[in-house]
């Protein structure tokens, strides 16, 4: 099943949310703050936060789209467009939180 326009758009708009979460983080991270999930700090103190954070999240759109092209259920379309909309929104919540700490605070 070819994805459909919705999902293709909420694809981008996840990549742009975690962009705007990568780059609030380094803000962030340069004014001395710490990073809260345990797995991305580690990758911090590996030097390898950006490679992580700007790769897996492309390589999780990939495997998503590719699954739903796969499949013959319109099923899949929804639950990819749902875990779509839900991670542009923890990534944007995450933005939106790192901003204030790094500019307000």
């Amino acid at each position: 099943m070819q994805p459909d326009k919705k999902l293709i758009q909420l694809s981008f708009l996840m990549l742009f949310a975690n962009f705007a979460d990568y780059f609030s983080t380094v803000c962030a991270l340069q004014r001395g703050f710490k990073e809260a999930n345990p797995f991305l700090r580690a990758a911090i103190h590996a030097n390898q936060f950006t490679t992580i954070k700007l790769t897996v999240p492309v390589l999780l759109v990939i495997y998503i789209l590719t699954r739903v092209y796969r499949s013959d259920s319109p099923k899949s379309q929804q639950r990819a467009c749902g875990a779509m909309l839900f991670a542009s929104l923890l990534f944007t919540i995450m933005a939106i939180h790192n901003s204030i700490k790094a500019f307000l605070i």
